[in-house]
């Protein structure tokens, strides 16, 4: 079994004004999402029977959609939680709660079952 760890996902912002904030909360999440890319793409050359993501919406605030579509199809089982709220309180209008929504959203139509918790 392959386990990979991104060691620091940003999660929390100190700023100034709300566009400021804005553009440092789609900055945080890209390198976000290019941390897990180097970790999604460790498991797309080497693939295992069993993909188990925590949180999604991590990766799909900035990441590619298909690129993570193509990992789950790789999986014969795949285990994801997400976030599945309104808004974050930290999205300061940059976008990233509709965005994880509707990749949320999309991924979900692809899975077998999906729990809601």
């Amino acid at each position: 079994m392959a386990t990979f760890h991104p060691e620091s996902i940003t999660c929390a912002l100190k700023g100034s004004t709300r566009h400021a904030w804005s553009e440092k909360v789609l900055q945080l999440a890209r390198e976000n999402a290019e941390r897990i890319e180097v970790f999604l793409g460790r498991y797309l050359d080497a693939p295992t029977s069993v993909l188990f993501v925590n949180d999604l919406t991590i990766y799909l605030h900035t990441g590619s959609l298909k690129k993570m579509q193509r990992a789950v199809e790789m999986a014969d089982t795949f285990i994801g939680n997400a976030y599945e709220g309104l808004i974050l309180a930290e999205d300061y209008g940059s976008g990233i709660s509709e965005t994880e929504r509707r990749l949320l959203n999309r991924l979900e139509g692809s899975m077998d079952m999906v729990l809601s918790i």
